[in-house]
């Protein structure tokens, strides 16, 4: 599980009468509580099929997880540690089966030497009680065999679902653990959920092809191992990053599964070497290029010569290309073409002569930018036509921004005053230095530097 996601679920679950209220009487012991936890999961894991076990563990843990917080237990808690502790206090003999199989397939899901301490410790006590092995044969939570990777993405790479296949020996059944990359949210993890079998998978995307809208807009794709592992490992710091906001509910039941198969195929990934310019669709000669000679090839590519242009939109089109355009330079989808008319091209940094430009210009140039993005990906003209009109579609809320652009958050205005004054947001003691540095400006002298910024005090309290 992803240890910040406390202060998330800290927000969630914040009700301090009901917390009080169960302060003020003493809670069921231990063993009862063990045995009730036991009891809900105990048909799941106590099976022939050790990748059951391993689902039912990973729910658990997400499921858990917030009860533990709203307790008072330290931010950052491996909703494991505290589970595994109360199992330990399993006493009931028909339950000891079946606990002990809960606890091997929770002991394989998090490598963290904290983790494997409170396991041991429990499995111990629960195998002195008498509890036997799950009959599984060879198989051992954890450490499935790996089968191949799958990708369903779009044309443009704004969003993919990677799928996983993994064989137990014993069983000889294949399942898949899929996880969503969005590369709006910097390639992270947004969700997670286990699938059937390749074949199943592959059926599935036949049907999909006949029956679904824009089905000519989506493509499957096998992946090579290092691929696979890139965009796995990509989207779990990812989701570290951001404390697991962007998680959906799915993700959250999944992701110590995710964690789990990491671990597994690490020693694997350290073997093979991931070439993202060979591998990747996304990555075309414009990614060898600094930001000065990109946008020389834009000012100079067909596209551009081939209307009257925007030198600023250039400019900021391009800015926002090298720094943001995960995944590759030329990706040019619908993602792409919002982020460039919402966020990139309009600014209070504008003068009234550059607003002017971007308000009879603005739109052409970007454009032209995306269709030199789809000549050089490759694209069909279909999808060049589809993102075409979410550019329409964005046409008028573009021009409201440009009139009345949106006002930077406290964050933002901090950042980009580091920018300007050319601290290196990469080096973290440098971004606390010079935050001390502004903390011990005079009042008056922050508010000049700061200027206008957005206010979301009064939303914060209706």
């Amino acid at each position: 599980m992803i240890r910040g996601m406390s202060k998330n679920q800290q927000q969630r679950r914040n009700n301090k009468s009901r917390s009080n209220k169960r302060q003020g009487r003493p809670g069921p012991p231990p063993a009862k509580l063990a045995a009730q936890l036991v009891t809900a999961v105990g048909e799941d894991v106590h099976t022939g099929d050790p990748f059951a076990a391993e689902v039912a563990a990973a729910q658990l843990l997400a499921e858990s997880f917030g009860y533990y917080v709203e307790q008072g237990d330290p931010e950052g808690a491996r909703p494991a540690i505290p589970i595994l502790a109360l199992l330990a206090h399993l006493r009931d003999a028909p339950l000891l089966d079946e606990g002990l199989a809960l606890l091997l397939a929770m002991r394989s899901l998090d490598a963290g030497p904290d983790v494997q301490e409170a396991a041991d410790a429990a499995l111990g006590k629960v195998q002195f009680l008498g509890g036997k092995t799950p009959k599984w044969g060879d198989d051992r939570p954890g450490e499935a065999t790996f089968t191949g990777a799958w990708r369903i993405r779009d044309l443009w790479g704004d969003q993919e679902t990677v799928y996983l296949g993994f064989r137990y020996d014993g069983s000889g059944r294949e399942h898949t653990i899929a996880f969503v990359i969005d590369r709006g949210h910097d390639g992270e993890v947004i969700d997670a959920f286990v699938g059937g079998s390749s074949k199943e998978l592959r059926t599935s995307w036949k049907e999909d092809q006949a029956t679904e809208e824009h089905a000519d807009l989506l493509v499957f794709e096998e992946l090579s191992l290092a691929y696979a592992g890139a965009l796995l490992q990509d989207g779990i710091e990812g989701a570290y990053d951001t404390d697991g906001e962007y998680l959906s509910a799915d993700a959250l039941g999944t992701f110590a599964l995710l964690e789990s198969r990491a671990q597994l195929l690490a020693p694997q990934l350290d073997e093979v070497e991931f070439d993202e310019h060979a591998e990747s669709p996304y990555v075309t000669e414009l990614d060898e290029l600094d930001a000065r000679t990109l946008l020389e090839r834009f000012l100079a590519s067909p596209e551009y010569t081939a209307i009257d242009g925007s030198p600023i939109a250039a400019e900021r089109i391009v800015s926002w290309s090298v720094d943001a355009a995960l995944g590759g330079v030329a990706r040019c989808g619908p993602q792409v073409a919002s982020e460039l008319l919402l966020a990139a091209l309009p600014g209070l940094d504008l003068d009234a002569a550059a607003t002017t430009q971007l308000e009879k210009r603005g739109l052409d140039t970007v454009r032209a930018w995306l269709t030199m993005g789809h000549r050089l990906l490759e694209l069909p003209d279909h999808a060049l036509a589809h993102v075409m009109e979410i550019v329409g579609e964005l046409e008028g809320d573009f021009r409201d921004l440009l009139a009345n652009p949106p006002l930077p958050t406290l964050g933002e205005r901090l950042v980009q005053l580091m920018q300007v004054d050319g601290v290196d947001l990469e080096d973290d003691d440098a971004a606390q230095d010079w935050l001390r540095d502004f903390e011990a400006l005079p009042e008056d002298d922050r508010q000049a530097r700061l200027g206008a910024i957005a206010d979301f005090s009064e939303a914060e309290e209706d």
